[in-house]
């Protein structure tokens, strides 16, 4: 079930269960920070060259 589905369930029951609503939301912030490690790892894969270290070799040219 889709967590939105679930919370809009819950809340048209008026009968929230917060122990499932926090399981749902630590797997939401497991799966944010295991996003987080990869665009950090693709972004120091794919980082571009230093911007001043680039002008002063254009500049020596």
């Amino acid at each position: 079930m889709c967590f939105f589905d679930l919370c809009c369930k819950k809340i048209d029951n008026k009968k929230i269960d917060y122990s499932e609503l926090d399981a749902i939301s630590q797997q939401f912030r497991i799966i944010q920070n295991n996003s987080n490690a990869k665009l950090g790892a693709l972004q120091e894969k794919y980082k571009r060259p230093n911007e001043t270290t680039h002008r002063s070799r254009i500049i020596k040219k």
